[in-house]
């Protein structure tokens, strides 16, 4: 049996983070049993990449602390998205500048990244990469170089924060350096810009090898919700793991799965409706505001998913050109194969020396399992020359998997707001609500169980080892604190769509399901069902609101005077 490994795609979700949150409790949960069994070796199934944005930034941060450490999973995302992460927490030394604060979200974070493991730390031998898609308010304009004619500028306002964690890594190596640690980093991605202010991040004109606009004399940039950009970042996640894939070479047992985790699996309409589609219905103009909004934070992902496809398709395709090309050079005669060697020789050092003078662009030559395949020179000169042209050098066929509400069990039939608690408000509602928060937080979870019982064996993982993480996933889940609404009857969340199968594998390890709620007790929210309390809160951050609104106006009003 070869290695699983797993790169992690965590998208913005604003309150929705507790579906992400629960969904890599039980991924997390399940490897941390599997590390018993692998002794001082790296362990069969490692997390070793994560791409993340916005929300998804603090909880990729999170992970990659509980992976090192060895933190009960579970504890810190309850801790991070559920009992929390309510507006309380966001209206901690909030002022005028914006409507809630990163003041609590910043002390909650350092407390869990401050906290110690005492289980097993699922990275052994095995370092975590992450990347953390930013915003840049300024702006980056770059000079990009051409091999033929002159070079052209273009302007980019993605930036990242690029860190990599080893098994034991100090939590200052989280927390460290001020305005440039990855949990400052993190929380400048999660700075969503419809409820924080922008926050700065140092940087200088190194950290942009190429960069033609650094502002002089400046130490800091300002940044803002990195989801903004690329909500769903697969693509990232994707060059990270080509990148760590080239340097330890996978071998021909090992998987490589891109794991999305997706509380968004937004689609247009069907073509049974005519939403957007009514020549008799304008849409209003707060609508497509909003609409907009999604369809910006959505597009990337199809792009990503495309190229993903088109990259698999093409690397069969290449694997069976090479093996074409290796029979028909290796029934040429010897001065025939030296003659092709000198000449793809001399084609490779042309390549490395266009490289090597295009600026930000790759200059080391990517070692794949191909590159040390034994044969005729000319094949391997021919190898090398094609993957470096083609760009496919390092790449591997990867498995896409999508992590996402509808994988519970009963809601096929369902809309999207049925199901997710905290999806209203443009899902800032569950910040307003602890119930609606615990209900996606468990809604994760058992999406994400019901991934594992069958995902972990279709890519290689032993039988048994697979059941090993699950029924350590699931123990978890059974024993998720139980939650009562103003002050009733206390239930379980064992009733969120486990399949029938998972349910058979708890009775059979003896856990209790209980009185349990459902997840429809909690979709559908609107304003009208809030409690009294919560209803207080979203009034006062509508208050709030105005406020800064009305500060922001005067603001500019005086600047404009005093020009």
């Amino acid at each position: 049996m070869g290695q699983i490994r797993i790169g992690l795609t965590i998208s913005g979700a604003v309150s929705l983070g507790s579906f992400e949150g629960g969904a890599l409790a039980a991924l997390i949960s399940g490897l941390q049993v599997l590390n018993p069994h692998s002794g001082n070796k790296a362990a069969d199934v490692r997390i070793d990449a994560i791409g993340a944005a916005s929300a998804g930034s603090i909880t990729a941060v999170a992970a990659a602390r509980i992976l090192t450490s060895g933190q009960n999973p579970t504890e810190v995302m309850l801790k991070s998205w559920v009992s929390s992460d309510s507006v309380n927490a966001l209206l901690q030394g909030a002022g005028i500048d914006a409507p809630f604060s990163m003041d609590g979200l910043t002390k909650t974070a350092t407390e869990i990244l401050n906290a110690t493991g005492d289980l097993n730390k699922v990275q052994r031998g095995t370092d975590v990469t992450i990347d953390l898609a930013l915003t840049n308010l300024r702006g980056l304009d770059y000079k990009i170089t051409k091999l033929s004619g002159a070079d052209i500028r273009a302007s980019t306002y993605l930036d990242w924060g690029h860190f990599e964690f080893a098994p034991d890594d100090a939590v200052e190596r989280f927390t460290q350096p001020p305005d440039k640690s990855p949990l400052d980093t993190a929380l400048a991605s999660g700075a969503n810009e419809f409820g924080f202010p922008p926050k700065r991040l140092a940087r200088t004109s190194d950290d942009f090898p190429g960069l033609d606009n650094f502002p002089g004399n400046a130490h800091f940039l300002w940044y803002t919700d990195g989801g903004t950009i690329d909500n769903e970042p697969l693509g990232r996640t994707m060059d990270l793991t080509n990148d760590i894939d080239s340097k330890t070479p996978m071998g021909s047992d090992d998987q490589r799965i891109h794991l999305l985790i997706h509380p968004f699996p937004a689609s247009p309409p069907p073509s049974t409706s005519l939403v957007w589609a009514d020549q008799k219905s304008k849409p209003t103009w707060a609508r497509t505001l909003l609409r907009a909004f999604t369809i910006i934070r959505s597009q990337n992902l199809y792009g990503d998913l495309r190229q993903a496809e088109k990259t698999n398709s093409r690397l069969v395709w290449s694997s069976s050109l090479e093996k074409a090309m290796d029979e028909l050079i290796g029934s040429l005669s010897a001065k025939q194969k030296d003659r092709w060697a000198q000449r793809l020789q001399s084609l490779t050092d042309d390549i490395e020396s266009d490289v090597k003078g295009m600026a930000r662009h790759r200059t080391d030559g990517p070692t794949t399992p191909r590159d040390k395949v034994d044969g005729p020179l000319a094949s391997q000169l021919f190898r090398k020359v094609y993957e470096r042209a083609s760009g496919f050098a390092g790449k591997n066929p990867v498995g896409i998997e999508v992590v996402s509400p509808f994988l519970a069990v009963g809601t096929a039939d369902l809309a999207l707001d049925q199901i997710l608690a905290g999806e209203f408000l443009e899902s800032f509602g569950g910040f307003f609500h602890e119930g609606l928060r615990r209900s996606d937080f468990a809604l994760g979870f058992v999406c994400m169980l019901n991934w594992m019982s069958t995902g972990l064996k279709a890519y290689g993982l032993d039988p048994g080892q697979a059941e090993a993480a699950v029924e350590g996933a699931l123990r978890a889940f059974y024993a998720l604190p139980a939650w009562a609404e103003l002050g009733g009857i206390a239930k379980s969340f064992t009733a969120y769509g486990l399949t029938d199968d998972l349910t058979h594998v708890a009775a059979r390890l003896g856990l209790q399901a209980g009185d349990s709620w459902k997840p429809t007790d909690f979709g559908e929210m609107t304003l009208g069902q809030l409690p009294l309390v919560e209803q207080m809160q979203l009034a006062n951050v509508a208050t709030r609101i105005l406020k800064v609104l009305g500060a922001d106006v005067w603001l500019g009003a005086t600047k404009a005077n005093n020009n």
